[in-house]
């Protein structure tokens, strides 16, 4: 994906090393669920949209159709694709429709491509939810209420819940019969999961390494992502446009859930997942349109020395943990 964005050789090593090395991704390649495999489709469904996107042919149509199927088939929410998909397709047919003098003709193929995505990916992402639908009457997007007392955090005020402050920040790893708090809490799955691991002095130094470096590469993220939001600047603007949007569906279901579902286990980062990928290449955007090469520079070691620090101190408590 970082080639079909065309960064340049550091950022693409610079994203190689976040995901193959960031704690979360760590541990749900030894998790026995879908979490894995959805974010490895919705990741796809994003990279066989930007192959659509240079060439939208019927070939590229069904590869997307298919790997977007696929993603929710996998897991439901991650339908949070298809905003992305919407953004790319009204935009190629709207640059399609400025460059040519037929337009009904650019209307129609894309009525046509518009169809033959659907036909594919609807099939095959919701076939489980419509036959749980006409065999048992359930709901096409049911989700299950677990109804568990002790995790049930609807009882704290939303500002409690949402305003990431909390004083949890200072227990030791994430506790989902404990916490309510839903910042602090992403940050602490994000960096450990939801167990908690060794205790020990090393652990602790640990510990709080990746904690005050995680805070500092989120705000970093933020900040970064505000000002591509923003910016006017036009290089990389269809892919992190893209990007953005996923992100903002993302957060947006993650919230509904929240609301909807209050329980400790629904404030873990494994639900946003995809927004490794996207603080990773809105840096990298960021840094590559920047016009004060020096400046790109160092930012750029400075955020390297920042996830390193990270995911080390994250990552020694996780492969340690429990080995003789």
């Amino acid at each position: 994906m970082a080639k079909e964005f065309k960064l340049k050789e550091k950022h693409i090593l610079f994203i190689m090393f976040i995901t193959a090395l960031h704690p979360t991704l760590i541990i749900l390649s030894g998790s026995v669920n879908n979490d894995c495999l959805s974010v490895t489709m919705i990741m796809w469904s994003i990279l066989r949209l930007i192959k659509w996107y240079k060439k939208p042919n019927a070939k590229n149509t069904v590869w997307i159709g298919i790997v977007t199927g696929l993603a929710v088939m996998a897991k439901t929410n991650a339908g949070i694709v298809a905003i992305p998909i919407i953004y790319i397709f009204i935009l190629r047919l709207y640059r399609d429709l400025k460059k040519s003098e037929n337009k009904k003709r650019i209307i129609k193929k894309y009525i046509y491509t518009f169809i033959l995505f659907g036909s594919i990916a609807l099939p095959i992402g919701l076939w489980y939810n419509i036959r749980n639908y006409i065999l048992f009457d359930q709901p096409l997007l049911y989700v299950l209420d677990l109804k568990d007392m002790k995790l049930y955090r609807g009882n704290y005020s939303y500002f409690e819940r949402f305003f990431p402050f909390s004083k949890e920040i200072f227990t030791m790893y994430a506790y989902p019969y404990l916490e309510h708090s839903v910042p602090i809490y992403l940050l602490k799955t994000s960096l450990f999961g939801e167990w908690e691991w060794g205790i020990d002095k090393i652990s602790y130094i640990c510990y709080i390494m990746a904690m005050i470096m995680g805070i500092i590469y989120t705000i970093t993220s933020i900040i970064y992502i505000a000002k591509s939001t923003v910016s006017r600047n036009k290089r990389h603007i269809v892919h992190k446009n893209m990007l953005i949007y996923l992100l903002i569906i993302n957060l947006i279901s993650f919230t509904i859930m929240n609301i909807k579902l209050p329980y400790g286990c629904s404030m873990d980062f494994r639900y946003i997942v995809p927004v490794i990928f996207i603080q990773g290449f809105i840096i990298c955007f960021e840094l590559e349109k920047m016009k004060n090469k020096n400046k790109a520079k160092k930012i750029f070691e400075v955020v390297s020395i920042i996830m390193i620090i990270l995911l080390i101190a994250s990552d020694y408590i996780i492969l340690t943990w429990n080995i003789p």
